[in-house]
């Protein structure tokens, strides 16, 4: 638990409350409350930085070794956006890519919700279809790190695998459990998120 504590708890100390800008709560005089959705998209950004940072220690992260001829540094700190000048590709975000226990260069689209309206799911799944394509990835998946199983009512939402902490705690080695990390989730996590507003 010491590695998720050391590093998890200063990546979420580190998210910003924002105000609704919500017209639907302005019309109901409710203007004032903290954006639970800011809070929730920055918890979500904050467990890739995390992720990235599990592979790193393991040191089979390939984001950095990746030719940068293709990539360009993100807007947000810790993320790496894929960049093709012929724009087959365009500019996308590269998650998580890693190479796993048996050699597979992987790449995960990381997703803390999957439900999609139609139109989101098609542009999702050609995303990672695409950006898995011009990393060169032997495996490409949707990774939640929220879920440690996937149902089979989860995967049903989209056409690529989805796969949860469980699944790729297997693929790699992990510091912690999965266990670890869920008990972190529903205590110190939750008390960050608490604390922020949510």
């Amino acid at each position: 638990m010491t590695f998720i504590t050391e590093t998890l708890t200063p990546i979420l100390e580190s998210i910003e409350t924002k105000m609704t800008e919500s017209y639907s709560l302005q019309a109901l005089g409710m203007e004032d409350m903290v954006s639970s959705q800011s809070i929730l998209i920055q918890f979500g950004n904050r467990m890739e930085v995390f992720w990235n940072k599990v592979m790193e220690t393991n040191g089979v992260s390939l984001i950095a070794s990746t030719p940068k001829t293709y990539y360009k540094v993100g807007a947000k700190k810790g993320q790496v956006r894929l960049w093709q000048k012929n724009d087959k590709v365009g500019s996308r975000q590269v998650d998580l890519f890693f190479t796993d226990k048996n050699g597979n260069k992987v790449y995960c689209e990381m997703k803390c919700c999957l439900n999609f309206d139609t139109e989101k799911v098609k542009a999702s799944d050609e995303k990672v279809t695409k950006v898995g394509e011009a990393l060169g990835a032997d495996k490409s998946y949707y990774f939640c790190p929220v879920l440690d199983v996937i149902s089979d009512e989860t995967q049903a939402m989209v056409s690529h695998t989805i796969i949860g902490v469980s699944d790729i705690l297997e693929m790699v080695d992990a510091p912690f459990t999965s266990e670890e990390l869920f008990s972190y989730l529903a205590t110190t996590a939750s008390d960050i998120m608490k604390s922020k507003g949510l």
